[in-house]
């Protein structure tokens, strides 16, 4: 046996066919800790561990010991090209997804902002505000649903990544991290300080001021997008921890993805029939509005719960 060669070879098959050592210990039935040494070349598999990993990654023994499989340059810039690509656009997603309902809570706050001002255009606007508010949370949940379970296929598929990201892209980015999150809190002040400001300077309840509580409202879903996004990027720089997490990747299996689909399908249902119920019966069609919002976390919650197996 070549034990240069296949401590090398091991290595680098390992990362071509994205497993973790944890991974190929389980398709091997043994610890990770031997596979750990097997690739160090402090100690070897027996004959029947070689032919489980020829069956496994599709080699005869010589290619297995002897050859000289190299982990080419180009794998690792299209794995982290996969990968970036996938965690981007699900943060973006996940944060349009967020910025539509609290823009739909923007929106629904100016009606009721006009409600108390008692305003010409009052009828007009509530029943538009309404129907945009609806169409912003269609949207944001079909978004939260579909891009969910597309990225929960992503990682079932993926489940591990070699640490690509090197020390200085890492603190080139905390240091961004940093800088948006001063924003963020940056923007929140300034939108208090508006608000309080105009109630101060026209003496009277801002309540009664739908332009303010309007631009308020769209201040803080500016900073919560912020927070929201950026949080996210944060995440996908730490590689290890998503290996962690998806140790066990049927976390999200296709009978688990649909129960979760079913039940956020279900608690939306809930929340229309209690909206309508409001609003015909007890003509409360405001503040009704808050249940789809209130249902989209517990959508959230439920997709956290479902999605546990420990």
């Amino acid at each position: 046996m070549d034990k240069m060669n296949f401590n090398t070879n091991l290595q680098n098959l390992r990362k071509i066919h994205n497993l973790s050592q944890e991974q190929l210990a389980e398709k091997l039935d043994v610890s990770r800790q031997a596979v750990s040494k097997w690739e160090n070349g402090t100690s070897y598999p027996e004959m029947d561990k070689l032919l489980i990993l020829c069956d496994i990654f599709s080699l005869n023994m010589d290619e297995l010991v002897k050859g000289n499989i190299s982990l080419d340059d180009n794998s690792f810039k299209e794995d982290k090209a996969l990968y970036e690509n996938a965690q981007n656009k699900f943060s973006k997603m996940i944060t349009l997804g967020v910025f539509l309902i609290l823009l739909g809570v923007t929106i629904m706050s100016m009606s009721d902002g006009l409600i108390n001002g008692g305003n010409f255009f009052i009828n007009t606007f509530s029943s538009i505000s309404t129907i945009l508010f609806f169409i912003l949370v269609t949207i944001a949940v079909f978004i939260f649903v579909y891009f969910g379970i597309n990225h929960a296929h992503f990682v079932e598929e993926h489940p591990y990544f070699d640490d690509f990201y090197t020390k200085e892209e890492k603190s080139a980015y905390n240091r961004l991290f940093a800088g948006m999150m001063a924003v963020g809190v940056g923007i929140i002040l300034v939108a208090v300080t508006i608000l309080v400001g105009v109630e101060e300077i026209l003496k009277t309840d801002v309540d009664d001021i739908p332009a303010a509580i309007g631009l308020f409202m769209f201040m803080i879903t500016i900073a919560v997008s912020i927070f929201t996004y950026f949080g996210m990027q944060k995440a996908k720089y730490d590689i290890n921890d998503y290996n962690k997490e998806n140790k066990h990747h049927d976390i999200y299996s296709p009978e688990k993805n649909s129960l979760i689909g079913k039940v956020s399908g279900v608690i939306m249902l809930i929340a229309t029939f209690i909206y309508l119920s409001l609003g015909f019966i007890w003509n409360l069609w405001h503040p009704g509005w808050v249940v789809f919002p209130l249902g989209g976390v517990l959508c959230a919650i439920a997709t956290i719960i479902i999605g546990d197996d420990k």
